[in-house]
This record gives C-alpha cells, structure tokens and sequence, in this order.
C-alpha cells in the first residue's frame, strides 16, 4: 500500500541520514581532537575518544525511545501486542524506527570504524555484525515487539 511505501522510505531515510551523521560526526570530532584542540590526551586516540563522542548520544536517544516504547506503548501497539502472532509478526513503528537507526549507525558508521586498530577486536566486530544482522532479520518484520526491549 501507499502508506506502506511511504513508511519504508522514511526509515530509509532514517537509516541513511543516521549513518552519514554519525560517520560526519567521527570525522569532525577526529579532526578536532587531533588537529584543532590545543595539544593534550585527547590527541593519543583521536578516532577512539570521536567514536565515544558520537556514540554516547546516539546509545542514550535508542535507550529512551526504547525505554518509553517499552513500558508505555500507544494503544496500536498494545492490540497488536495482545496475540502471540501480533508480537512475532507485528509491525511496530517505534520498533522500525529504531532498527532503521541502529543499522544505519552499523553499516554506515560502527562497523567501517573498525579500520581504526584502537577500535578493532574481534568481540567488537562480531557483536557489531551480529546486530547488524538482527536488525536486518527483525525488519521483516520479526521479533519487532521485542525491540525497545533491547
């Protein structure tokens, strides 16, 4: 349907607007904890401490939106809630949106950010991917009841 259509494109939009935020933030923190700050420690690990920068914020919106969508769903999200079919199979909005935005920050922004070798080990690239790869799955939709939850 229409209305359909245009939910798919806006979390795209989603997905590709919070990637490319996200990777122009590293590249502006990068550069100011490396080159435009006066000298101090911020200059040993200028990737890693932007990669902390971009990435608080971004954990603290995905943990209100899920926290508000969890224990205060809107009525839609309650009837389609109320089945087990509903809670497997159900198209959540909240829960899309924050799975646009979380793999949109993965593919685009965490998962590349692993060239840089303070960011790089396997615990941290896998977990990545494997996010990635839920959130992928959970849009089918699947599981997306359980979002906000995690």
């Amino acid at each position: 349907s229409t209305d359909a259509t245009c939910l798919r494109h806006m979390y795209l939009s989603v997905l590709f607007g919070t990637g490319l935020a996200c990777a122009t933030a590293q590249a502006f923190f990068t550069l100011l904890f490396a080159r435009l700050l006066p000298d101090g420690i911020w200059r040993r690990e200028p990737g890693f401490l932007a990669h902390q920068a971009v990435g608080l914020p971004l954990m603290l919106i995905v943990a209100g939106v899920g926290t508000v969508a969890w224990f205060f769903p809107d009525e839609a999200s309650q009837k389609l809630a109320a089945t087990p079919e509903g809670r497997v199979h159900g198209d959540f909005p909240t829960s899309d949106w924050l799975v646009s935005l979380l793999l949109g920050e993965l593919l685009l922004w965490d998962i590349p950010m692993s060239a840089f070798p303070s960011l790089r080990s396997a615990a941290s690239v896998g977990h990545h991917v494997m996010m990635a790869l839920a959130c992928v799955i959970a849009l089918q939709p699947y599981l997306l009841y359980y979002v906000p939850f995690f």
